[in-house]
């Protein structure tokens, strides 16, 4: 996403409270990491909220935190002194989602332009009528967001997309993607429980999400190809399965941009 609007020339900034973002995995997936702003040392909720409190007053259009369940409630440090607290004195209750609620309400009372997009592991929440999985960090995110996206893919071996990996002259075969699905679980704006999916590629010839095998899927869908048993027509066009449709789109980028636009 952060490629995207960087090819939208939108300005962008990674909060990576993981601290597992590299330059090096980044640039694979398209972005372009002299104009990416990152900010890495900072995990207080406070400080996280005043920094990026700062961008959104300054017009910036994409603000990318990964994630909220890295980041640390005020309660762990001292007051005076900011310094990090011992462990058996950072047990005040509902800490941590109070803090990401002050947080978000302040994001939305500021925010006029800003994407904001909050990266959050799932929790569970325990109630009478069974569990039910939910961002991490209280109820105020879900109430103020105007999107939520639950993404889930399987770490299985027997689920993930096998393929042949060359190294040096040996050739060998390994997993090198598994499929994501995705499934949009509140959207102000229209398209509430939509769902669908697309193949997360991390070795291998293509890194990143496959857009080509997910621009056939939803082509398929919307009637712009037409599918019948194992053959795909476009146009006077035919292809026996997917994969020689996937190929020819790949060598010839014009078609596949001809496809995309008739589904825009």
């Amino acid at each position: 996403t952060l490629a995207m609007a960087q090819r939208e020339g939108k300005s962008c900034l990674l909060v990576d409270a993981e601290g597992a973002y590299t330059k090096e995995w980044g640039a694979l997936l398209g972005i372009d990491n002299d104009q990416l702003i990152i900010v890495r040392d900072q995990k207080a909720i406070s400080k996280v909220t005043d920094t990026v409190k700062d961008y959104i007053l300054a017009g910036i259009d994409f603000v990318l935190i990964d994630s909220v369940t890295a980041l640390v409630p005020g309660s762990n440090f001292e007051k005076k002194t900011n310094e990090l607290r011992r462990f058996e004195e950072t047990n005040q209750l509902g800490q941590f989602s109070k803090d990401i609620g002050k947080m978000s309400v302040t994001f939305n009372l500021i925010n006029e332009k800003t994407l904001i997009l909050l990266i959050s592991q799932a929790t569970t929440g325990i109630y009478t009528y069974g569990a039910v999985p939910e961002p991490t960090g209280g109820k105020k995110v879900g109430h103020i967001n105007s999107t939520s996206i639950k993404f889930s893919g399987s770490l299985s071996e027997k689920d993930q997309i096998q393929g042949t990996v060359t190294d040096g002259d040996r050739t060998y075969t390994q997993p090198i993607g598994r499929p994501v699905t995705w499934y949009v679980d509140k959207a102000r704006n229209g398209g509430m429980n939509s769902r669908g999916g697309y193949n997360l590629y991390f070795a291998g010839d293509l890194i990143g999400i496959d857009t080509i095998e997910e621009t056939i899927t939803m082509a398929i869908q919307v009637g712009v190809v037409q599918q019948r048993g194992a053959w795909f027509y476009y146009g006077d066009d035919k292809f026996q399965g997917k994969e020689s449709l996937v190929s020819t789109l790949k060598d010839n980028p014009e078609l596949l941009e001809e496809i995309r636009t008739k589904l825009l």
